[in-house]
């Protein structure tokens, strides 16, 4: 899916304000209020000492990882890793960090965990219907036809859209994630939430 200037920098002004927002309410605590400091600084440590192996060299890590070589080509920059970086931030202050957090790498599952917020933070201020079908808002052909109706924020969100086909030329089939079709129904339909789950 391709966002324009407008739309991305919309996104970006949405959670702005709502960084704003937390600010103001906690600004004047107290960020190691309550905090043990020895078990920060040491859960910090460990996270420091736990690299993934292989990730220095992306595309010999990737090779070893994706089985099916069908379709294994990175769509966009491919960046080797250089080890384990993060920070622990509490009430707007980085109370921890370890390697090096500015570092660009390849965020892979981790962009789910930046949907889930934005998603939120549209939900809490009225800009997401989990229930609507994403055809009323997005006008993308994969969801024209009568399964591509039927999906809504909530089936992808809980990735339950059982959608089937092709995106940057390359089929769902060869997701090793994706499970398709649910023991209690015929596969192909939208499930109901908690019900399977599919990478689409």
């Amino acid at each position: 899916m391709t966002f324009s200037a407008e739309e991305r920098g919309r996104v970006g002004e949405l959670l702005l304000a709502r960084a704003e927002a937390d600010d103001a309410i906690v600004g004047a605590a107290d960020p190691w209020e309550g905090v043990d400091a020895e078990a920060v600084a040491q859960a910090a440590r460990r996270q420091a000492g736990r690299p993934v192996p292989g990730v220095e060299d992306m595309a010999s890590y990737l090779a070893a990882q994706v089985a099916d070589d069908s379709h294994r080509e990175v769509i966009g920059p491919l960046l080797d890793g250089q080890g384990a970086s993060g920070v622990i931030v509490r009430r707007g202050t980085v109370i921890a960090s370890w390697g090096d957090p500015t570092r660009v790498e390849m965020a892979y599952s981790a962009t789910k965990s930046v949907l889930a917020l934005v998603a939120g933070i549209a939900h809490d201020d009225g800009m997401l219907v989990l229930d609507e079908p994403v055809s009323v808002r997005v006008a993308l052909p994969q969801f024209a036809d009568a399964h591509g109706r039927a999906i809504t924020w909530r089936h992808l969100l809980d990735q339950t859209s059982q959608w089937e086909g092709e995106l940057w030329s390359k089929p769902t089939s060869v997701d090793a994630q994706s499970t398709r079709g649910a023991p209690s129904r015929p596969a192909g339909r939208p499930a109901r939430a908690g019900r399977t789950t599919t990478s689409a």
